[in-house]
């Protein structure tokens, strides 16, 4: 029977919604069988026919199994009694004799071990087409497109799950078919394994092997025997949470927060102090010799904190279902806190305060600490809130709140700022002061999060800079000027360029306030205006470069070269780009990298900022 004739019948036996459902799944069989390179043509005869057998009450399908190997096993569960009653409908009422199609009809509904193909298909197509709701769903539909095997382990995981909450009866073949599935892939979802750690990854993960397998761990340190679960397997690497600890390594200690475990704010509190800053340092120097090619270069230890504790001058809450906290590892879940050791004391309070108060219209609260108080930032989905109450009650009890902001940000992005903002009270900035240098601090503006560690890391620019009064300084990727501001004391003259125009205007400014009249600022983009510097301010002794993690735009790097200035200082938040910008600097071997020194500017988490001197070699 052809294929129009096939949907002819069933369209008058199965009904609308059924029918509907046929159609579906066939189209998802039809996908999957390009997909995997299976025959179209049985995909779709599979497909149309998987659920011929639904029309036929539960005494008529038990009827049809009589004296087959199916009767005893399945006549126990009758939900799946329409598979293996499919097949032989479809091999008498439609003329269908190819045994692959019989088998995957019959076994759609509660697979087999060991499934062709063509059953697999099938019985996933019948799982995801559009029609289905139940957690996981959208999941295994990505996943039925990248590996086939696995999404009929998960199908039947939650096969398993589902009967369990039931307490309802679990057919043999189908739990004979998990037990393969499992025992196939081995490294699944729910999976456990005990691993040796042999490496850490720059982000802080364990690294573990099973049968060349690549396994990521959370919380992990090399040395350790640990007893793993996986909670997600790609094609090349899978990613486990730490079970149990077999043997657990020197440099482990308690972590402090209590939430550690699924916050994912910090992910090195598991380790020693000492061992962190080592850590970073040895992730600069692996990223410089590796993707750099500075096979040679040496990289100072990483400069840490005495206190490493309420560090942070600026902090963003994420807000939504009646939670404010910080986002689960992983995902948009939000894990709530009432102290977290990496912010202010005062901020802290405060976020506890109107945690309950928050209305549904704000989707992140926004901290700034200064030093002389604190700027609390509502961003907001909707325009003209009337936020006025819990203004005045948080400003009443808070006398360190020096000014609150409205942001406005209707995007939907992930962008957590908007481009509009609104004083609600006080000024709308705040002011902090820092190596003599008085800073003003707009909402958007960038400002380095930890000051303890960014006066260090200034101070280590300004002896790499080596200035005499006699120098020309371009500042590139200036942000407020708090680099070029800091550097004007003894230069003659500084250049800062940023695209942020609020922070051009703070910066200004800040010039004019603490009276540095050798300081110009240019808005735009460093990689588009830094080619009509020179012409306008004159050729540079000296370039800073402080990029975002992204690093600095090929054209701005061959900007620099072609400025030749003698020195290139460069500011990093992330090795990888810092090592890959060098290479380019540094190609021509018209400069060498000098002094490399981390700072550890985020303890406890894996992120390290690095300066890098650059010198102009000597022909």
């Amino acid at each position: 029977m052809d294929i129009e004739k096939i949907k002819n019948v069933l369209e008058t036996s199965l009904g609308e919604k059924r029918y509907k459902h046929t159609i579906q799944t066939t189209d998802i069989a039809i996908k999957l069988a390009e997909t995997y390179e299976c025959d179209i043509k049985k995909a779709e005869t599979a497909g149309l026919l998987h659920d011929c057998a639904r029309g036929l009450d539960a005494e008529e399908q038990l009827k049809m199994l009589e004296g087959t190997d199916f009767f005893t096993a399945i006549s126990e569960v009758p939900k799946i009694l329409h598979g293996p009653c499919g097949a032989i409908l479809a091999e008498k009422e439609f003329g269908i004799e190819d045994r692959d199609i019989l088998n995957a009809i019959a076994n759609h509904t509660c697979g087999r071990p060991d499934m062709s193909l063509l059953e697999k298909i099938v019985f996933i197509a019948d799982a995801i087409e559009p029609g289905r709701e139940f957690p996981g769903v959208e999941k295994l539909r990505k996943l039925a497109y990248r590996d086939l095997n696995m999404a009929v382990l998960m199908s039947l995981e939650g096969t398993r799950q589902k009967i369990e909450e039931d307490d309802g009866i679990w057919y043999v073949g189908s739990k004979a078919a998990l037990e393969y599935y499992r025992e196939k892939i081995k490294i699944y979802p729910g999976s456990r394994h005990v691993v040796d750690v042999i490496n850490m990854t720059h982000e802080g993960r364990g690294v573990a092997r099973i049968d060349d397998f690549v396994i990521f761990i959370d919380g992990a340190i090399t040395g350790e025997v640990l007893e793993i679960e996986i909670i997600h397997r790609a094609k090349s690497y899978a990613i486990a949470n730490i079970y149990k600890i077999i043997e657990a390594a020197s440099e482990r200690i308690e972590p402090f927060c209590r939430v550690y475990g699924s916050c994912g704010g910090c992910s090195l509190q598991h380790l020693r102090y000492d061992v962190q800053l080592k850590f970073k340092q040895n992730y600069v120097m692996d990223c410089l010799q590796r993707i750099g090619g500075f096979k040679q270069i040496k990289v100072s230890p990483t400069r840490g904190m005495k206190f490493p504790y309420h560090y942070r001058n600026k902090v963003q809450y994420p807000v939504a279902g009646g939670k404010a906290g910080f986002y689960k590892r992983r995902s948009h879940s939000i894990v709530e806190h009432r102290v977290c050791a990496m912010q202010s004391d005062d901020v802290n309070e405060i976020m506890n305060f109107i945690k309950p108060q928050l209305p549904d219209f704000i989707k992140h609260m926004v901290f700034r600490v200064g030093t002389e108080g604190v700027m609390m930032i509502f961003v907001s989905t909707k325009a003209k809130p009337n936020l006025d109450e819990l203004v005045i009650s948080v400003t009443e009890r808070y006398s360190i709140i020096k000014t609150v902001i409205l942001n406005i940000n209707t995007s939907g992005t992930n962008k957590i700022l908007g481009d509009k903002n609104q004083s609600l009270y006080g000024t709308g900035k705040i002011n902090d002061r820092m190596l003599g240098v008085e800073y003003s601090i707009s909402p958007n503006s960038f400002y380095q999060i930890n000051k303890e560690q960014t006066r260090y890391l200034y101070t280590k620019i300004n002896k790499m800079a080596e200035l005499t009064g006699k120098e020309t300084v371009y500042d590139l990727y200036c942000g407020i000027g708090s680099i070029g501001l800091y550097l004007a004391k003894k230069a003659k003259k500084v250049v800062g360029v940023e695209s942020v125009s609020d922070a051009v205007k703070d910066a200004r400014a800040n010039a004019r306030d603490n009276e540095i009249k050798n300081i110009k600022f240019v808005i735009g983009k460093a990689e588009e205006v830094a080619g009509d510097l020179i012409e306008k301010h004159g050729k540079p002794n000296i370039v800073v470069v402080d990029p975002p993690r992204k690093g600095c735009e090929e054209t701005l790097l061959k900007s620099v070269l072609d400025m030749a200035p003698d020195k290139i200082i460069y500011v990093s938040c992330n090795p990888s780009t810092l090592a890959r910008d060098l290479q380019v600097l540094c190609e021509n071997k018209k400069y060498k990298p000098g002094k490399v020194q981390p700072v550890d500017m985020f303890p406890f988490t894996s992120h390290v900022e690095t300066v890098c001197l650059l010198k102009r070699v000597k022909q």
